[in-house]
């Protein structure tokens, strides 16, 4: 896990491609922000709830970057963070992208309706996580906006705690469920 005064944490399977993720950390990195990187081991064949294996680039957007950079004096960095994250869509999303994650069920290879390849966090409370799932077709506009109000979301998850205007109930989860999906939805514009 990430250590407490990390901003952000790309964590990342060993066989991505390193190319991939240089040019994300180029870009998100300043003087001022603490970003780790930790490689983890290949973690083969999995199986569960495909909303809930974990991808094979995970980037969790932590605490400390809600208090520090999503102010007034943080705002080139958030700009340049979600333009880190549009060329990383086209690294990953475009048509032109050759890298990709496959689901196989037993009668063969299907098409999941999420990526299992890339996937966005915001830990919030008592172990507590949001996470972005991001669809496999979505286009540059669509991700870019589920970005948008993901990291407003969090942010006033963190800047209000549990007085938030986006209901998150964690209260009435089980030990076990941990974790809150949120999908962008396109009619209405919303998470």
């Amino acid at each position: 896990m990430p250590y407490n005064n990390s901003h952000i944490a790309l964590f990342h399977c060993e066989g991505v491609p390193e190319s991939l993720l240089d040019d994300f950390c180029k870009d998100v990195k300043s003087n001022s922000l603490n970003l780790e990187r930790i490689s983890r081991p290949d973690p083969g064949i999995q199986a569960g709830i495909e909303w809930l294996v974990f991808p094979v680039i995970a980037v969790f957007v932590l605490k400390p970057y809600f208090e520090g950079f999503m102010n007034e004096a943080g705002k080139d960095h958030y700009r340049a963070l979600k333009q880190a994250f549009r060329s990383l869509w086209e690294k990953l999303f475009s048509k032109e992208c050759n890298f990709r994650v496959v689901q196989l069920t037993a009668s063969g290879e299907r098409k999941s309706k999420y990526s299992m390849l890339f996937a966005v966090y915001a830990p919030v409370e008592h172990g507590h996580l949001l996470k972005l799932l991001v669809r496999e077709d979505c286009s540059m506009e669509q991700f870019s906006e589920s970005l948008e109000l993901f990291f407003k979301v969090a942010h006033t998850y963190h800047a209000q705690g549990s007085e938030v205007t986006h209901e998150i109930d964690s209260d009435s989860r089980s030990e076990s469920s941990n974790i809150t999906l949120l999908e962008y939805d396109e009619e209405s514009s919303s998470l």
